[in-house]
Protein backbone atom coordinates (compact mmCIF):
# COMPACT_ATOMS: atom_id res chain seq x y z
CA UNK A 1 0.00 0.00 0.00
CA UNK A 2 1.28 3.25 -0.58
CA UNK A 3 0.89 5.68 2.06
CA UNK A 4 3.17 8.83 3.28
CA UNK A 5 3.34 10.96 6.64
CA UNK A 6 4.46 14.73 6.30
CA UNK A 7 5.95 16.73 9.31
CA UNK A 8 6.97 20.46 8.28
CA UNK A 9 8.66 22.74 10.90
CA UNK A 10 9.16 26.18 10.01
CA UNK A 11 9.62 29.93 11.12
CA UNK A 12 8.91 33.19 9.27
CA UNK A 13 9.79 36.98 9.93
CA UNK A 14 8.26 40.12 8.55
CA UNK A 15 9.31 43.70 8.75
CA UNK A 16 7.53 46.10 6.27
CA UNK A 17 8.51 45.50 2.69
CA UNK A 18 10.69 42.26 3.66
CA UNK A 19 9.80 38.46 5.09
CA UNK A 20 11.87 35.33 4.77
CA UNK A 21 12.33 32.17 6.56
CA UNK A 22 12.94 28.72 7.17
CA UNK A 23 11.63 25.60 7.03
CA UNK A 24 12.39 21.97 7.41
CA UNK A 25 10.36 18.79 5.90
CA UNK A 26 10.14 15.24 6.60
CA UNK A 27 8.36 13.56 3.89
CA UNK A 28 8.30 9.61 4.94
CA UNK A 29 6.86 7.94 1.86
CA UNK A 30 6.55 4.59 0.18
CA UNK A 31 7.42 6.19 -3.31
CA UNK A 32 9.81 8.51 -2.45
CA UNK A 33 10.68 9.57 0.97
CA UNK A 34 12.83 12.86 1.77
CA UNK A 35 13.94 15.49 3.33
CA UNK A 36 14.04 19.27 2.50
CA UNK A 37 15.34 22.15 3.97
CA UNK A 38 14.12 25.37 2.52
CA UNK A 39 14.96 29.08 2.84
CA UNK A 40 12.88 31.83 1.00
CA UNK A 41 12.47 35.67 1.24
CA UNK A 42 10.15 37.70 -0.51
CA UNK A 43 10.76 41.71 -1.23
CA UNK A 44 7.77 43.78 -2.74
CA UNK A 45 6.73 47.05 -1.90
CA UNK A 46 5.73 50.18 -4.17
CA UNK A 47 6.33 53.88 -4.37
CA UNK A 48 4.26 56.89 -4.96
CA UNK A 49 1.78 54.69 -6.57
CA UNK A 50 4.23 54.96 -10.00
CA UNK A 51 6.70 52.07 -9.33
CA UNK A 52 5.35 48.66 -7.77
CA UNK A 53 7.66 45.59 -7.49
CA UNK A 54 7.67 41.98 -5.97
CA UNK A 55 10.61 39.75 -5.95
CA UNK A 56 10.89 35.72 -4.57
CA UNK A 57 13.51 34.16 -3.91
CA UNK A 58 13.88 30.16 -2.70
CA UNK A 59 16.69 27.74 -1.79
CA UNK A 60 15.36 23.78 -1.18
CA UNK A 61 18.32 21.34 -0.40
CA UNK A 62 16.34 17.85 -0.85
CA UNK A 63 18.10 14.70 0.39
CA UNK A 64 16.35 11.39 -0.99
CA UNK A 65 16.24 9.02 1.41
CA UNK A 66 16.10 5.46 -0.37
CA UNK A 67 18.94 6.55 -3.05
CA UNK A 68 21.08 8.68 -0.79
CA UNK A 69 21.65 11.85 -2.97
CA UNK A 70 21.35 15.18 -3.05
CA UNK A 71 19.20 17.78 -5.08
CA UNK A 72 19.43 21.63 -4.50
CA UNK A 73 16.93 24.10 -6.69
CA UNK A 74 17.38 27.92 -6.79
CA UNK A 75 14.48 30.16 -7.81
CA UNK A 76 14.24 33.79 -7.79
CA UNK A 77 11.52 35.44 -9.75
CA UNK A 78 10.31 39.49 -10.24
CA UNK A 79 8.10 41.76 -11.42
CA UNK A 80 8.17 45.30 -11.66
CA UNK A 81 6.04 47.63 -13.01
CA UNK A 82 6.57 51.49 -13.76
CA UNK A 83 3.32 53.44 -14.58
CA UNK A 84 3.89 56.03 -17.30
CA UNK A 85 0.97 57.84 -17.55
CA UNK A 86 -2.75 57.02 -16.54
CA UNK A 87 -3.58 54.03 -19.11
CA UNK A 88 0.15 53.33 -20.25
CA UNK A 89 2.47 51.27 -17.84
CA UNK A 90 5.69 49.27 -18.34
CA UNK A 91 6.28 45.89 -16.77
CA UNK A 92 9.01 43.72 -16.69
CA UNK A 93 9.14 40.07 -15.05
CA UNK A 94 12.05 38.17 -14.94
CA UNK A 95 12.65 33.92 -13.15
CA UNK A 96 15.77 32.19 -12.55
CA UNK A 97 16.04 28.35 -11.97
CA UNK A 98 18.75 26.59 -11.65
CA UNK A 99 18.74 22.67 -10.43
CA UNK A 100 21.78 20.21 -9.21
CA UNK A 101 21.01 16.55 -9.03
CA UNK A 102 21.22 13.08 -10.44
CA UNK A 103 19.34 13.54 -14.60
CA UNK A 104 17.70 17.43 -12.85
CA UNK A 105 20.57 19.38 -14.17
CA UNK A 106 19.20 23.14 -15.35
CA UNK A 107 20.07 25.94 -15.39
CA UNK A 108 17.28 28.52 -17.15
CA UNK A 109 17.00 32.03 -17.26
CA UNK A 110 13.20 33.95 -18.57
CA UNK A 111 12.48 37.29 -18.92
CA UNK A 112 10.09 39.30 -20.51
CA UNK A 113 9.45 43.33 -20.71
CA UNK A 114 6.14 45.24 -22.22
CA UNK A 115 4.56 48.48 -22.84
CA UNK A 116 0.74 48.55 -22.87
CA UNK A 117 -1.28 51.25 -23.19
CA UNK A 118 -5.20 52.47 -23.64
CA UNK A 119 -5.95 54.41 -26.63
CA UNK A 120 -9.75 54.86 -27.85
CA UNK A 121 -11.42 51.28 -26.11
CA UNK A 122 -8.47 49.85 -27.69
CA UNK A 123 -5.46 47.98 -25.79
CA UNK A 124 -1.58 47.60 -27.09
CA UNK A 125 0.91 45.96 -26.08
CA UNK A 126 4.74 45.77 -27.76
CA UNK A 127 7.11 43.33 -25.30
CA UNK A 128 10.11 41.35 -26.02
CA UNK A 129 11.00 37.51 -24.10
CA UNK A 130 13.57 36.45 -23.72
CA UNK A 131 14.50 32.41 -22.61
CA UNK A 132 17.60 30.64 -21.85
CA UNK A 133 18.08 27.46 -21.01
CA UNK A 134 21.07 24.89 -20.21
CA UNK A 135 20.01 21.44 -19.40
CA UNK A 136 21.72 18.24 -19.76
CA UNK A 137 24.36 20.14 -21.64
CA UNK A 138 21.74 20.98 -24.31
CA UNK A 139 21.59 24.98 -24.85
CA UNK A 140 17.92 26.82 -26.02
CA UNK A 141 18.38 30.33 -26.37
CA UNK A 142 15.53 32.29 -27.77
CA UNK A 143 14.69 36.14 -27.94
CA UNK A 144 11.34 37.23 -29.42
CA UNK A 145 8.96 40.42 -29.74
CA UNK A 146 5.50 40.51 -30.07
CA UNK A 147 2.30 43.49 -30.51
CA UNK A 148 -0.95 43.15 -29.42
CA UNK A 149 -4.09 44.91 -30.28
CA UNK A 150 -7.23 44.30 -28.67
CA UNK A 151 -10.40 45.98 -28.63
CA UNK A 152 -12.79 44.75 -26.26
CA UNK A 153 -16.86 45.14 -26.66
CA UNK A 154 -19.68 45.24 -24.08
CA UNK A 155 -21.84 42.78 -25.20
CA UNK A 156 -24.55 43.91 -22.40
CA UNK A 157 -24.65 47.26 -24.40
CA UNK A 158 -25.67 45.86 -27.45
Amino acid sequence: LNYFTQTTYGLRMEYKIVSGGAEYEFYNSSIIPYRQLRYFVVLQGSFKDKFSYSFNGNIRNYYMIDDKTRQNYIDFSGIMTYVIAYQTRLNVEIGYRKQVGHGIDLDLITGKADLSTVFRKINCKVGIQVYNREYLNEKTNFIGGYIEIIRKFDWHKI
